[in-house]
């Protein structure tokens, strides 16, 4: 297994932006980075997630405000994004949608 000591002087970090772009650029050989920020980038393949162990799930919530304009129309639009259309959209994106 490897180090912390042996990676880091290979780790490329990237504080803004798609870090697959790295690859592009032929700064790095590997990138690691959420699935939904890896497949917009022209000329890089996704070969998969991390191993489960290893993944950090970001967790998204929607609400409405007390002062919406149009708090149905809101509630309509938060119910839209649970519905398979939206959530296949989600998923073809690396966004999946687990209940």
């Amino acid at each position: 297994m490897l180090s912390a000591g042996a990676v880091k002087p290979k780790a490329v970090l990237v504080p803004t932006g798609f870090a697959a772009e790295t690859l592009v650029r032929g700064e790095a050989d590997l990138a690691v980075h959420q699935i939904s920020e890896i497949l917009p980038v022209k000329g890089v393949k996704l070969v998969g997630p991390l191993p489960r162990e290893l993944q950090k799930v970001t967790v998204y919530s929607a609400a409405v405000g007390r002062s919406a304009g149009s708090p149905d129309l809101a509630r309509q639009f938060i119910s839209y994004l649970g519905q398979p259309p939206a959530r296949e959209r989600f998923a073809a994106h690396g966004m999946d949608y687990k209940d």
